[in-house]
């Protein structure tokens, strides 16, 4: 409702349309009329884009919200008090040899090399 308001209000206010039906000749009329026979207010220009800001700001707060509740790891607790909550996220450990540690956090064996292709 309201972007189409604000849309219509804009486009609209204080022009002059030709209004053109099969059956009576072309005649000019008032947009103002038009917009007030709408039931739009072109003085609402402001609020209305005030609103779409407004709920622009709210969904973006609760996309935020819930992508910050999804991308938490399981058993990870959130202290908003010490730092942001981008910034607890722990790095992947790394072995002593450089490689990246298993999943269960076993070293790979010295002698294998993970992910290296039979060269075929």
């Amino acid at each position: 409702r309201y972007g189409f308001e604000a849309m219509l209000s804009n486009e609209l206010h204080d022009k002059v349309i030709m209004v053109e039906a099969p059956g009576i000749d072309p005649f000019p009329l008032s947009a103002n009329l038009f917009l007030a026979l709408l039931g739009i207010d072109p003085s609402r220009i402001a609020s209305d884009t005030w609103a779409l800001l407004g709920f622009a700001i709210l969904h973006c707060l609760i996309a935020a919200y819930l992508l910050m509740r999804k991308t938490r790891q399981p058993g990870q607790q959130v202290d908003d008090k010490t730092s942001s909550w981008f910034l607890r996220r722990r790095p992947p450990s790394v072995g002593s040899n450089g490689a990246a540690a298993s999943v269960d956090g076993r070293q790979p064996s010295p002698g294998v090399q993970l992910g290296a292709g039979s060269g075929g």
